[in-house]
């Protein structure tokens, strides 16, 4: 930047983490929002976040309707590994209009609200056979967690006590361990990627989805020929 001469205005909140003292930035001037603006002035409070959270709910329904369908037992939890998952595939469906939007909402321009997901027909008859005859809505779901606090400050007592209430070692082993055996065998991921082919040749027209599908053939392939060589090691050299 400094070589661009490039200048930069950087909006930061009032949280403790971000440092008070920025002297130490070049071509940067940090700009602090008022307290208790998140709301009105910050884009990820106006719009990007519950985007994100609505596309993970969505994923979450969706995900659900289909271990209904399979007939498998439904898992009650999420664990780490799963959510980053469904993480990345929300964020991935958050569009660029809708991000610029919430940068120019603070400005008062006038922009749509981009809610994407309001006219996802396919969606709405995915959540009606969830709730059967409940009626719930779908953006009290994607909202259920908004009060809940995300951060704080705890004391040495608290965080003593909440150390000494985690799980063993030999319990977050033994979980580790059921994992590692849910991973699939190279033959196994095969005939299930050959099975993932067939059914997108058949059910979708879309040359960008045979094309994703022959990439991750070749990521398979590439997979399996690095697992098969043998790592030397070091004596190996001196032999």
């Amino acid at each position: 930047m400094g070589a661009q001469n490039r200048q930069i205005i950087l909006f930061v909140d009032n949280c403790p983490a971000h440092p008070k003292d920025t002297s130490f930035l070049s071509n940067v001037k940090v700009v602090r929002y008022p307290a208790n603006c998140t709301s009105t002035l910050q884009p990820l409070g106006l719009g990007i976040i519950h985007g994100l959270k609505a596309y993970y709910r969505k994923r979450l329904v969706q995900t659900f309707l289909c271990l209904v369908e399979s007939e498998k037992e439904v898992q009650k939890k999420i664990n780490v590994l799963g959510a980053m998952h469904y993480i990345m595939a929300a964020w991935q469906q958050v569009s660029q209009q809708t991000i610029q939007n919430c940068f120019h909402k603070p400005g008062n321009k006038y922009q749509s609200d981009g809610n994407e997901m309001a006219n996802d027909d396919d969606f709405d008859q995915d959540w009606e056979e969830l709730c059967r005859a409940q009626k719930y809505d779908f953006q009290s779901y994607v909202s259920v967690y908004r009060h809940v606090a995300t951060s704080g400050v705890e004391t040495v007592e608290e965080l003593c006590e909440a150390f000494g209430s985690t799980r063993s070692v030999e319990e977050e082993d033994e979980e580790y361990e059921n994992e590692q055996e849910m991973v699939p065998s190279f033959a196994e991921t095969y005939k299930a990627l050959q099975k993932v082919k067939a059914f997108f040749y058949v059910y979708s027209g879309s040359d960008e989805d045979r094309e994703n599908i022959l990439s991750l053939e070749k990521s398979y392939f590439q997979l399996r020929q690095n697992s098969t060589k043998k790592q030397r090691k070091t004596y190996d050299f001196f032999c």
